[in-house]
Formats: C-alpha cells, structure tokens, sequence
C-alpha cells in the first residue's frame, strides 16, 4: 500500500499524502483493517468524480473500537468525457504505473479515504446510517440505481451526505501491484501489457485482509499498576543460602570492568548475598588442598570485590578454585570458581 499522488515511494512521502500531518490522533492507537468480503453492502463514494455512490469489494473497521469506517475515493480513470476508456465508474486496479518501485509495471487503484462515521456506537450503525443518507439524497432528486446496482451522480445530482460523516482518518490509500505488468496510462499502446493480466490478479481474492497495526504509545488515560517482587524472607541465615560469585567462570575480562575509569583496568570477580555486618573471612584453595589467597570483607553492603591476586600480589593462575566463606554467626558457604585469565608477564618473580 502507498499514497495517490505521490511523486515518489518513499516513506516520508506516504506520511505526508496520507497522514497529512494531523491525522496520528485518529490512527493512533488503534488498529484497522480492509477486509474484502465483496458483500452487496460494501459502498464508497466517489466524492470528486460526480458524487456516486458505487460498490466496492472491501469493508475498512477500525477493529480496536469494533467500528465500520466510511469509504470516500478519488476515480483515478481520467475524464468522464466519453472519449476515455477506462472510465467505467468502477473502484478497482488502473493501468498506471505507481512509483513505488523503479519500474514501469506497478499498476494500482483508484484512492481511498478512510473516514469515521457521525455515529461511532460499536458494529455498522453509522456506516449504515451515512449509506441510508446518501441513497435517500440521490433518490429525493431523482435518481435510481443502474444495471449493476450502483448510483451514479452527475451534475447537481449528488448522492453524498456529509451529515452523518465524521472526521478523516487516512487519506489517499491506494494498493500497487509490484511487478505486475508493464503499464502505460494508454490500453492501446503495443507496450501496455495490462489487458492480458488474469483477472483474478487484479483484485485480492475474498477472505484477504489487509492490516494496519500502530504503534501503541501511552496515552492521558492509559494508567499502569507495578507490583514489586515479593520478599521471601528477611532471615540473614536465607540469604547466605544465596552467596555467591560473578562472574563464573571468569574468562579474562568482563563488561564491568571495561566500563571503569581506572586504568589499566582492574581485575575483579564480586561476592554477593554477604551480611552487611560482621566480620566475613575468605580462604581460596587450589585442588591440591593449599591455600593460595586469604583476605576478609571490606564493605558494608552484600557485595565484596576480589581481584584474584595471593597474598604477595601475583595473579592467580587458569584453574579451578575452592572459596570457603566464614561468616561467623550467619554459618559458613563453600563455591567452587573457574578463572581462565589472560596471558600477562610478572614484573617480578
């Protein structure tokens, strides 16, 4: 889908042939659909070439309100002049080329414009209403529907009551086949290959639906709960259950410590779920039962950072390390940690 009239297929042309620049209030947030149901009930209203009122395949509902829209078109077939072709007072796919592509064989269709109706009740109420108003106009003037059922304005004949139309939601809708056919404007040109196109490619078959979703931004009335995580427990002794370290295993670096403003960067791997208060001693062990680090909490929240150095300040080899934690009164937790550290030189040995 794009815009009638656009000079080119951009996106930023759609938005200004269709939305208009104050139309976002009507789309915004619903969502709708042209749904091609091909129903005798299906009208539009060709406003601007001689105010008929004709069928169409498809029915337009804004389906967040569950409300039927009203169709109002643009005949995009030319001059009802009787010299031209394709004026047939039909809503449908035109030889015409639309420029949402680079090529010359995107036909499309005449425009839509979606409107609401006067009466926005939930279901078709004021779709029917408008369609029982623009019928009673006609026939009050005289007119009558012709062989297809269809009313055909002209002159001060009008079928076209804007009583119980609303405001405009999008304006300028067309459909564009990519690649269909090579088109013209000119059904007698030797290049036009647009009367040798199936017929059944020239519409969507019954039962397709076309969706637009919008983007659901938050609205004045829209009010939103938050419910905060439940607290098991507030048991110091559940809390140790939850000691642990991070990141593990450590693979020579991780994001925290790229993000420090220290240079060279620190090293570090962090204890969490630790007592705030109390004294708080770690031993690390290697597998063979030596104990290569030992050092106690700093720190008056649940976290400790440990660079992963021994007592003389060299960094811990890659392995598999035993922390035993003793935390006094709050009990004791043993974690198992794996260092894969990086190639680095000792200064001293």
């Amino acid at each position: 889908m794009h815009a009638g009239g656009a000079s080119s297929g951009s996106y930023s042309t759609y938005l200004s042939r269709v939305i208009r620049g104050s139309k976002w209030k009507y789309l915004i947030p619903d969502d709708f659909e042209y749904r091609f149901t091909y129903e005798d009930d299906n009208w539009g209203m060709f406003y601007w070439s001689g105010h008929s009122l004709i069928h169409v395949p498809y029915e337009i509902w804004n389906v967040t309100k569950n409300v039927r829209l009203i169709p109002y078109l643009v005949l995009e077939e030319g001059p009802a002049d009787g010299t031209n072709p394709l004026y047939d007072h039909k809503w449908g796919l035109i030889p015409k080329d639309h420029p949402g592509s680079g090529g010359s064989n995107d036909p499309y269709t005449d425009w839509n414009y979606l409107a609401q109706p006067a009466d926005m009740s939930e279901g078709e109420a004021g779709y029917q209403a408008w369609v029982a108003a623009c019928i009673a106009q006609g026939t009050a003037l005289g007119g009558t529907p012709n062989a297809d059922g269809d009313y055909i304005g002209a002159g001060t004949l009008r079928y076209d009551d804007w009583t119980t139309v609303g405001s405009e939601v999008m304006g300028r809708n067309v459909w564009f086949v990519w690649n269909l056919a090579t088109v013209t404007g000119d059904l007698s040109s030797a290049a036009d290959e647009f009367s040798a196109v199936a017929p059944e490619k020239l519409l969507p078959e019954k039962g397709t639906i076309f969706k637009f979703t919008t983007n659901k931004t938050n609205q004045v009335a829209d009010e939103f709960t938050v419910t905060a995580p439940k607290v098991e427990s507030t048991s110091v002794a559940d809390d140790v259950k939850k000691v642990n370290v991070f990141p593990n295993p450590y693979f020579g670096y991780h994001d925290l410590e790229i993000s420090s403003a220290e240079l060279p960067a620190p090293k570090y791997v962090t204890f969490n779920h630790l007592p705030t208060t109390g004294k708080v001693v770690f031993r690390v062990f290697n597998m063979a039962g030596v104990m290569v680090a030992n050092f106690e909490k700093s720190t008056t929240t649940q976290y400790q950072n440990w660079n992963m150095r021994n007592a003389n300040q060299f960094p811990l080899a890659s392995g598999i390390y035993i922390v035993h934690i003793d935390m006094g009164s709050a009990g004791t937790k043993v974690l198992k940690l794996a260092l894969v550290t990086e190639e680095e030189w000792a200064k001293r040995y």
